[in-house]
């Protein structure tokens, strides 16, 4: 179950929260404590599209039909480009935020390049999408605001302190030469 977990990039509590279930019982699946039973493992193959072979021994392929997984991943380009679009930025914008370079965003949006997995997990994360849906197109687009991290938290307060001083602003942008 780890390995499907964290192929879409998935917590163990994101993961118990899609097959129903709580993040003890997926923690215990994980290490060993305890199998998947009959009832949860109908529900993940169904959910990804897992083979139920894979899943309980092993054995096999990962996905039932992996031509639908590649052809899904090969239509990655244009929901990045959807992406960049939504959050109107041009590809020197895109290409600043995520670290990925112009060239290579061209040829994922252009070309039908397939990003490497990094690179998929980085846009999704600094694009404020699931990397699940990006990844294959399936599920939600956005992340839901219950996943938020402390780190967000603290960025959205201190954004909120800033506007609430604009006299600390003006001074900031004065000392680096902004203004």
């Amino acid at each position: 179950m780890k390995q499907l977990r964290e192929y879409f990039g998935l917590s163990q509590v994101q993961m118990a929260r899609k097959i129903h279930k709580t993040a003890a019982y997926v923690s215990n699946i994980e290490h060993g404590h305890c199998g998947i039973s009959e009832e949860s493992a109908n529900t993940i193959c169904a959910l990804f599209k897992v083979s139920k072979a894979w899943l309980l021994q092993g054995e096999g392929e990962m996905f039932v039909d992996p031509d639908i997984r590649a052809a899904n991943r090969e239509e990655i380009g244009s929901r990045i480009k959807l992406i960049r679009e939504k959050q109107n930025l041009s590809r020197k914008e895109f290409s600043s935020l995520t670290s990925c370079s112009m060239k290579k965003l061209l040829k994922y949006e252009e070309d039908g390049a397939i990003p490497k997995d990094d690179v998929i997990r980085r846009i999704a994360e600094k694009c404020h999408v699931r990397y699940e849906w990006l990844l294959t197109g399936e599920g939600e687009i956005e992340e839901s605001k219950a996943e938020e991290t402390e780190e967000d938290l603290v960025d959205e307060h201190f954004i909120r302190w800033l506007k609430c001083h604009p006299d600390v602003v003006r001074e900031l942008r004065k000392q680096s030469g902004l203004d």
